[in-house]
């Protein structure tokens, strides 16, 4: 018969029942005192990140922007500043010898990039701030080598143009070919090409040329001259004929001897600027800014002052934001860093001896670029001696800058 247990067994049971829950609870509770800190570490611990260098950058607002590293083998997008980003480099980068040539970003979301692998130039685009990329391939080719992405410039979602450009039958020529879209890139159009046709563009020296359009059917094309010409073409049908404009040489000209043109740039479809860049091999010999400006659309241009350079390396990196304003950085005859500003699209040219950049070295920096988002704020990117690229912020229009520590998250 199975033994019943008495009430003095059951309530010894009973208290060691209890007993051993509140043992075991103060055990949970010493583990969850000495765990808690770690778990709340661990919940507060920030997203590992790691300094790095941009060597070039384009902001499309205060808070959103794109930039590429030195080697153009990493493309970064932010939506926190230019100090935060995040790593976009699309996979075929990772995995083959792929790099980019030239790049497009019209606004946030949005993004062309050209690269060239091998003989293959490819063309990436991304609609989503680049968490996926879309790719379409060229085979464009001449005797002498392949073409690669030399400009991309989309004027809204539909209308865009690629330019190629390849090393010419000699020393300082190029070949170049022009496709254009109507569709948003679906299908593409060869508008002209040098090798096939080379009465169809007269081109300018090197791989210079530079292509702008501010309508669908109108544009322009501007690149170094070596003369006291300025080379200024335009289009009326979107690129497949181009004629040469009617513009003044640089007073002067016999002793000029070099020309580059930047633009145009349209405050309407009538008042435009034309940013020129020249040498000249008299007086001091150095380089001059100044600026070329039309009311009635392109048909005849007037010339204004320039503003000249102390050294040649006066005039290394330009930002022209848009027909009234712009700036160019460089190197002045003491070796210090040096800015030419205009908010008159070229009637008047301002000097500005900028603070809180580098302590600057002319014989080992190197000027990666500038770019301006407003008439106060902007972007300026310097290699020091050490190879590091050191990137710097204005707020006051190019006089006073800060450096800035971009990391990717």
């Amino acid at each position: 018969m199975r033994p019943l247990f008495t009430g003095s067994r059951w309530r010894i049971t009973a208290w060691q029942a209890r007993f051993s829950c509140i043992a075991l609870l103060a055990v949970c509770l010493m583990i969850g005192a000495f765990l808690a800190p770690s778990i709340a570490n661990a919940q507060a611990a920030p997203t590992a990140t790691h300094q790095i260098q941009l060597a070039g950058l384009t902001m499309i607002d205060q808070q959103h922007g794109w930039a590429f590293d030195e080697s153009h083998t990493h493309i970064y997008a932010t939506h926190q500043g230019p100090e935060h980003w995040r790593d976009v480099t699309p996979s075929q980068f990772k995995a083959t010898n792929m790099f980019v040539t030239t790049s497009f970003f019209p606004d946030a979301r949005h993004g062309y990039i050209g690269a060239l692998q091998d003989q293959t130039q490819i063309l990436l685009s991304t609609q989503d701030s680049g968490q996926t990329w879309q790719t379409t391939s060229f085979t464009l080719s001449t005797p002498g080598g392949p073409y690669y992405f030399y400009q991309i410039n989309f004027l809204d979602s539909q209308h865009g143009w690629l330019a190629f450009s390849a090393q010419g039958s000699h020393p300082g020529s190029s070949e170049i070919a022009l496709l254009r879209t109507s569709n948003g890139g679906k299908t593409w159009e060869t508008l002209l090409n040098t090798v096939d046709n080379p009465a169809s563009l007269v081109r300018p020296y090197g791989q210079s040329i530079h292509f702008t359009f501010a309508t669908p059917q109108q544009g322009w094309v501007t690149g170094i001259w070596l003369s006291g010409e300025v080379y200024l073409y335009s289009t009326h049908d979107g690129g497949k004929t181009w004629s040469k404009d009617n513009i003044a040489p640089i007073k002067g000209g016999n002793s000029v001897y070099f020309t580059q043109g930047y633009g145009p740039f349209w405050q309407d479809k009538y008042t435009g600027t034309l940013f020129v860049k020249y040498d000249t091999s008299s007086g001091n010999g150095m380089s001059h800014l100044t600026a070329y400006q039309t009311q009635d659309g392109g048909k005849t241009w007037l010339l204004g002052p320039s503003s000249p350079a102390t050294w040649y390396t006066e005039f290394t990196n330009f930002s022209f934001l848009n027909a009234r304003e712009g700036w160019s950085f460089g190197f002045d005859g003491q070796g210090q860093f040096v800015l030419h500003h205009t908010s008159t699209g070229g009637r008047s040219w301002d000097i500005i001896h900028p603070s809180g950049l580098l302590k600057a070295d002319a014989d080992w920096q190197v000027l990666g670029g500038l770019t301006f988002l407003t008439p106060q704020t902007g972007w300026v990117w310097i290699k020091d001696k050490q190879n590091n690229w050191n990137l710097f912020q204005t707020n006051n229009g190019g006089h006073n800058w800060h450096a800035l520590q971009p990391v990717a998250d």
